[in-house]
């Protein structure tokens, strides 16, 4: 579909929110995951038809030079209960490290702060110090403090202590922390949520939402596809708690959408170049990272720098056509220029339906919550199919969000 680069800002005033909602039955919503990975539905969309699989034939789906990208960010232990002398407790939730990246402030030793939300928050007072002990594997004790304060973009700033310097923070919070589930399961995290919440190819910490596309394959799969010489590549894009944020406005455009850290890597840009099958995403996450490299590619070639952050509404004002070759190559050559083999950015790309899709070609994905940001994606994705495609969903028996079932979607 061509798509006319005019100033999108300027035409578009108002999606409202009804666009996307419809009715999720509580039933349908997996709590739990199934016991074996590849055991999900997985829904096929191609050609604007739809048919009904196991995932375990998703191999049928995924042709020989094509090139399947996964997030290979990995779920850290976010969520942090403590008990106050009180009796009262207290829950940090972990977001994003301030000023530093996620592998900086997980191998921090002494003192980090990070970015949080505060369960029981009137029971901290300001000024209040708390701490809670850890065993470690030697049988030793070290007792971990914490202050908080709010900044100035009344975010929570929660600043931890600790006198061991052996002692890294991503050690105390395996030792501490739980893994955060999605609120909209209804539960307590169980031990088996902490290997089934993570895919079998994450190595990446930093994300406190698994990109949950990725649950359903299993090392077996993947080495299927690799002997049918499928391209694997991986990316990383931490998955921030914003994911589950409900668009609350009847206008979306005015949704505060939120940012994420991602890795771009020049390894992946010339995967992507020398591509000459479907590029596969894996994830709405996957799919948010390869786009937003394409649109951060623009902004360099149109301002003459290279900004580390793009902002929500770059791509719906951008006025002049780039293809997804010169994006490509001219990140490639700042690479080279600048010595590197990957940097940092963050995105807060927000994919509606006037956003062109520049760079993937298929997208793997599970089912989502009415009025969300990934279902905008989804519609924009599939041209505006995907009422379509939820109704067909419902009618058989899939199972819905992040322990749910699967979908592939072709959008040629």
């Amino acid at each position: 579909m061509s798509i006319c680069f005019d100033s999108f800002a300027s035409n578009m005033k108002y999606i409202g929110i009804e666009t996307y909602k419809y009715e999720l039955p509580n039933e349908k919503i997996a709590k739990f995951p199934l016991e074996n990975r590849n055991d999900s539905q997985l829904l096929v969309y191609q050609n604007q038809k739809i048919n009904h699989q196991s995932f375990q034939n998703i191999i049928d789906y995924i042709n020989t030079n094509d090139l399947l990208v996964f997030n290979n960010s990995k779920v850290i232990p976010a969520r942090l209960h403590i008990k106050k002398n009180t009796g009262a407790n207290i829950e940090i939730f972990l977001l994003e490290p301030k000023d530093i990246s996620h592998e900086k402030a997980l191998s921090a030793t002494q003192e980090v702060t990070w970015i949080s939300l505060v369960g029981n928050l009137k029971k901290w007072k300001e000024n209040e110090i708390l701490s809670f002990e850890i065993t470690l594997d030697n049988q030793s004790k070290t007792e971990v403090f914490c202050t908080k304060k709010t900044n100035e973009n009344l975010q929570i700033e929660v600043t931890f202590h600790w006198e061991n310097q052996y002692l890294n923070f991503a050690q105390i919070i395996e030792k501490i922390g739980s893994t955060p589930i999605p609120p909209y399961l209804e539960r307590d995290a169980t031990l088996a949520d902490k290997e089934r919440y993570q895919t079998v190819y994450a190595n990446k910490k930093g994300s406190v939402a698994a990109p949950t596309a990725g649950l359903h394959f299993t090392n077996e799969i993947i080495f299927k596809l690799k002997e049918k010489n499928v391209a694997i590549a991986e990316t990383t894009l931490h998955v921030g708690a914003g994911t589950f944020l409900p668009v609350k406005v009847d206008n979306v455009l005015e949704h505060p959408m939120h940012f994420e850290t991602i890795l771009i890597s020049k390894e992946l840009i010339k995967k992507i170049l020398f591509c000459k099958g479907n590029i596969i995403a894996t994830g709405t996450t996957s799919l948010r990272n390869l786009e937003s490299i394409y649109w951060l590619a623009h902004q360099y070639i149109t301002t003459g720098k290279f900004l580390d952050t793009l902002s929500k509404e770059y791509a719906w004002n951008a006025t002049n056509e780039i293809s997804l070759d010169e994006a490509l190559n001219s990140l490639l050559a700042y690479f080279e220029t600048n010595n590197l083999d990957t940097f940092f950015c963050h995105t807060q790309l927000f994919i509606l339906p006037f956003v062109p899709i520049k760079v993937v070609d298929v997208l793997i994905t599970n089912f989502h919550q009415p009025s969300s940001t990934l279902l905008m994606l989804v519609d924009s994705f599939t041209k505006g199919n995907w009422k379509e495609i939820y109704e067909a969903a419902l009618a058989n028996n899939y199972r819905f969000l992040s322990y749910g079932d699967s979908s592939i979607l072709f959008r040629k």
